[in-house]
């Protein structure tokens, strides 16, 4: 039952909010003290729910859609061809690498053979599904669930909620008492989303999202 509604979860797409054109704002010392060159916004209601764009000096964006308790974001590089903005993410659907640290004790919280997936910082991505020997089998850490249980496993990849996945991993042919996988980043996976060749026409104050 687990498996089956966190599948249903994993096929709902993300939408943009908007409706409107982002209108430029005033930055404030901290945002000035950080690089930032320009920001942009929607507001959409009183519970907060909008989105908002940060372009940086060193050619950085951050995106963010949605409210303070709920929330998209994105981050990558911007840059400007005539009055068109172009926004490209730092990872592509496919573009995650990973690493495998091998546990040689037995973990008395986590007492089974993988971990709950860690970013590069340490921080839990709870979302995280494990892929076992390509694709074959897939494992929820987080809830100790399979969709089978492997006989063995000789490599394994890691699929977030958004859709984004990472590389095939190589197990090795060692002893281990469970598999710890680090995604390759710094960043939250979970509420990341990828805007590669996003494009916003500068009107003034205003940026304007072009659909193509």
């Amino acid at each position: 039952m687990r498996i089956a509604i966190w599948g249903m979860i994993l096929f709902i797409g993300w939408m943009p909010v908007y409706s409107q054109d982002f209108r430029k704002q005033k930055l404030d010392f901290k945002e000035r003290k950080e690089g930032v060159i320009a920001k942009y916004a929607i507001s959409l209601g009183p519970q907060g729910l909008g989105s908002i764009i940060l372009l940086y000096k060193n050619g950085k964006f951050y995106y963010s859609e949605g409210t303070d308790m709920d929330h998209v974001y994105s981050t990558g590089t911007w840059q400007q061809k005539g009055n068109t903005i172009v926004f490209e993410s730092f990872f592509s659907k496919s573009g995650l690498s990973i690493k495998i640290n091998y546990i040689d004790t037995v973990d008395v919280v986590q007492n089974q053979l993988f971990h709950i997936v860690k970013n590069e910082e340490g921080g839990l991505l709870t979302d995280a599904l494990v892929q076992i020997n390509n694709a074959n089998i897939e494992y929820y850490p987080l809830g100790d669930v399979y969709t089978s249980k492997p006989i063995s496993v000789d490599s394994v990849r890691v699929r977030f909620e958004k859709g984004f996945v990472s590389n095939w991993a190589k197990v090795e042919n060692r002893p281990y008492k469970a598999l710890s996988i680090i995604v390759l980043t710094s960043l939250d996976m979970k509420n990341f989303v990828q805007l590669n060749q996003w494009k916003f026409k500068k009107m003034g104050d205003l940026l304007a999202r072009i659909k193509e």
